[in-house]
């Protein structure tokens, strides 16, 4: 696995699903395998059923879950913990930032970093 995106939600429900379609359009033409981690932060609302509905249609993109809200770094510290690309991104929910920056971080990787 190249590359896996982690997303923490809290009350998403209105956003997680036009934020997936945004960023499987922004990798659209992305030639590595990567995955994308919904991780559900103690939502109140319907975050969970709406993610797990999406995670069903596509087998790059899981969710993690919870019942308590822990937080954003906690949250992330979940995502991470189940990635399994080489390369970790994170993303907010609500796409305040662009999905676009994820192509932006993959290149900068591509140029600084030899492994």
């Amino acid at each position: 696995m190249e590359l896996s995106i982690i997303s923490p939600m809290y009350n998403e429900e209105n956003n997680i699903e036009s934020t997936v379609e945004e960023i499987r359009r922004v990798l659209a033409d992305y030639d590595k395998t990567w995955e994308l981690i919904l991780v559900n932060d103690g939502s109140t609302d319907r975050t969970l059923e709406v993610a797990t509905r999406i995670a069903e249609k596509y087998d790059n993109i899981s969710v993690i879950s919870y019942f308590v809200n822990r937080g954003r770094g906690y949250a992330l510290r979940q995502g991470f913990a189940r990635a399994q690309g080489r390369l970790l991104i994170t993303i907010e929910s609500d796409l305040s930032w662009n999905a676009e920056c994820i192509l932006e971080m993959i290149k900068k990787f591509d140029e600084d970093i030899t492994i």
